[in-house]
């Protein structure tokens, strides 16, 4: 089962709110929490929000206590622009855009007495079997004559180029 939270139209361009996101992905819940205490980027304070949004209502939704908890996922959306503008010289207008994103954070819960990712393959035990001496027979090695390929042609070096000097024009007057 997973937990979900989702903190919307949040006042920051997306690709710095990634940055953030990137950091806390692979950190343990508690050792997130307290990183995004101290990072001082704007997107951290909301990204906080966000995953301590969801680590409530894993524990009063669900019931489930803080510490069997993990990221799963963290993912970064873009959300609608803000289009404003900026006053420039004789009368007109630039328009720019203030981006928003959208913050989804995904929490698992762990399998208590299971370790979280197992990627090591149990190792299989080959079983020899014992053969006598007299039942094994030589192997005879097989050779082929080898042949020494000898470069036949030499590398012709490259003709010396001849550098032909730019001709110099005369640029106009009065144009």
């Amino acid at each position: 089962m997973d937990i979900r939270a989702e903190g919307k139209y949040i006042r920051v361009s997306p690709q710095k709110a990634r940055l953030v996101a990137e950091a806390v992905r692979r950190l343990p819940l508690e050792r997130a929490m307290t990183f995004l205490e101290t990072l001082p980027r704007r997107s951290a304070g909301p990204m906080r929000k966000v995953i301590g949004s969801a680590i409530a209502n894993a524990q009063n939704n669900h019931k489930i206590s803080r510490t069997n908890l993990f990221i799963r996922s963290i993912a970064v959306d873009e959300g609608t622009f803000f289009k404003r503008f900026r006053a420039v010289s004789r009368g007109m207008a630039h328009g720019y855009e203030k981006r928003t994103s959208h913050i989804t954070v995904v929490l698992g819960i762990k399998k208590e007495g299971i370790p979280q990712k197992d990627t090591k393959k149990p190792v299989k035990q080959v079983r020899q079997t014992r053969t006598k001496a007299s039942d094994v027979q030589p192997v005879e090695k097989i050779s082929a004559p080898v042949e020494k390929h000898v470069a036949q042609e030499r590398i012709k070096p490259l003709p010396k180029r001849t550098i032909v000097p730019r001709q110099v024009t005369r640029q106009k007057k009065g144009m």
